[in-house]
């Protein structure tokens, strides 16, 4: 990608690259000059080669010339969730040993609150400071905007294809959050080869989503690998604008969820929904009537299964045939299905067991930062354990059946039960908690909490739920709450969450914290 960059800067310094649907937008030569001057501020600030270096950044193009910047200064970019706060802030910034940190502005709040806990930090970068004196932070604070601009653009060495082009948190099980490390092959394999990349010169991708997360930074990827292609960001997803922004910007393609396309399908239908330049849709999982949505919106749609570690094995070519089908295995990937309980046996096909993904050195993940342990137990002889369970049909269409991991996906975020359950236990009253997923009205699953309370405690459930929504991302705040009176265990001594997810969603004694929720809005007319 960055040779690419390099070219276009050279050959068409004017074209538009990097768009920001608020208004700021970077040509081909800016860009470029940006990285190369990120590059060498972090020299300058004492960044080496092959450190991490933390950034808390909003999906804007600001945020994709950091992570270019760290790449030409051989750094390891590490994006931390703008939302982490608390505990998950303090322990996601533990887990990266980042002595820099590169953080908007908006965001320092949350950085002072637990200044005291983090040892590693020696700096801070501040991007939207305008230069403003920032005294009561204990690490020295740099303003971006001068230091770039005392920083000279340095033509640089672009990193090898099998380098690491960053680190990716990815949603912790059983334990906290891992970092995993992602090769630039590994970019181009998921994003260029399993999606196949058309040869359409002005490819214009729709970024939606956040650069914490693989999705966005492929599509990104996608945009700056075409010869005049180039990425639309938006910091945060809004449904009603979403039609304006692909036909003002002339975007043709986008990754999404099937929540977004839910919310999409929900508006009311207009004469002008076919009338966009919009032409390839990948959704996962797919809508339960992908085809409506395809014909409604005049889309190639496609769906696809994928996670940071194992790359995307799987892909179709438009809609599947079958619904629930994630695709066939791709090039360049081996899968097996294997007993959970005995990895070594093979499963006959039609058969549900766990999901192994092997693809080749240049472009798979390089493990998970600083954790040899974990990297060990879940890549075993070059085979990745994914913890998810599927089936294959005997023509070679694959069934993703379920997680065996302790994980519950949310409106596009795999969101981890295990740190829900770590912050409901500061609370005062609670013996202990299980986190589950229950099926949502618009795809994917709600969160809920089941809480048992201490001996004589008077556990007020909307007092527990405004407490974790000041600890916890917007994301992972449960929206359901019910007290039960002891938590069924299982064999293993831990809670049994099979046995609580067959108890009703809703029940007399359930809270719901969601607001009345009104019928989704059409979208402006542009």
């Amino acid at each position: 990608m960055l040779d690419s960059l390099s070219e276009r800067a050279r050959a068409h310094p004017d074209d538009l690259l990097l768009i920001d649907v608020d208004g700021v937008s970077y040509r081909a030569g800016e860009a470029h000059d940006l990285a190369l001057r990120w590059a060498t501020m972090l020299e300058q600030l004492g960044v080496e080669r092959g450190e991490p270096v933390a950034t808390m950044l909003a999906t804007r193009g600001i945020a994709v010339i950091a992570w270019l910047g760290c790449a030409l200064a051989g750094a390891i970019e590490i994006p931390i969730n703008p939302d982490y706060r608390g505990a998950m802030l303090r322990d996601a910034l533990a887990v990266s040993t980042a002595r820099t940190l590169v953080i908007e502005h908006r965001l320092l709040p949350w950085l002072y609150s637990i200044a005291g806990e983090l040892l590693g930090l020696e700096r801070v970068v501040v991007v939207d400071g305008d230069g403003m004196e920032i005294d009561y932070l204990p690490w020295p604070t740099v303003d971006l905007r001068g230091a770039l601009a005392a920083a000279d653009p340095i033509p640089r060495d672009l990193p090898r294809e099998n380098a690491i082009a960053c680190g990716i948190f990815t949603s912790g099980t059983t334990a906290g959050s891992k970092c995993v490390l992602v090769s630039w092959a590994q970019i181009g394999r998921m994003y260029g080869e399993a999606i196949p990349l058309e040869d359409h010169s002005d490819g214009v991708g729709y970024v939606h989503t956040p650069l914490h997360h693989l999705v966005a930074r492929g599509i990104v990827h996608r945009a700056l690998m075409r010869r005049r292609g180039r990425a639309v960001l938006r910091r945060k997803l809004d449904t009603e604008r979403f039609w304006d922004d692909v036909r003002e910007h002339g975007c043709t393609e986008t990754i999404t969820t099937e929540v977004v396309g839910k919310w999409l399908s929900l508006a009311r239908p207009q004469a002008r929904d076919a009338d966009n330049p919009l032409e390839l849709v990948v959704m996962a999982p797919l809508l339960p009537d992908p085809h409506e949505f395809a014909a409604r919106f005049d889309v190639e749609l496609l769906t696809c299964y994928g996670s940071t570690e194992a790359g995307i094995p799987f892909a179709t070519r438009g809609i599947p045939r079958e619904y629930g089908s994630c695709g066939r295995l791709v090039a360049g990937a081996e899968v097996r299905v294997v007993d959970p309980e005995r990895p070594d046996q093979d499963l006959p096909t039609g058969a549900t067991g766990e999901l192994l993904v092997r693809v080749d050195d240049s472009a798979e993940a390089h493990g998970y930062f600083n954790d040899p342990a974990a990297t060990a137990r879940s890549w075993v002889d070059g085979w990745f354990h994914t913890g998810d369970a599927f089936r294959t049909s005997p023509d070679g269409d694959w069934f993703f059946m379920g997680r065996y991991k302790d994980m519950i996906r949310r409106r596009g975020e795999n969101v981890s039960a295990a740190e829900i359950e770590r912050e409901v236990q500061a609370y005062t009253g609670v013996a202990q908690s299980a986190a589950v997923g229950v099926p949502s009205e618009f795809g994917e699953e709600e969160i809920k909490l089941f809480v048992e309370a201490e001996p004589g405690a008077a556990l007020d459930l909307e007092l527990l739920a405004a407490f974790l929504a000041r600890r916890l991302p917007r994301f992972m705040v449960p929206r359901f709450y019910e007290r039960i009176a002891t938590l069924p265990i299982g064999p293993t001594a831990k809670v049994d969450k099979r046995a609580l997810r067959t108890l009703p969603a809703i029940g007399d004694a359930t809270l719901d914290t969601a607001p009345a929720r009104p019928a989704p809005r059409s979208p402006r007319p542009s």
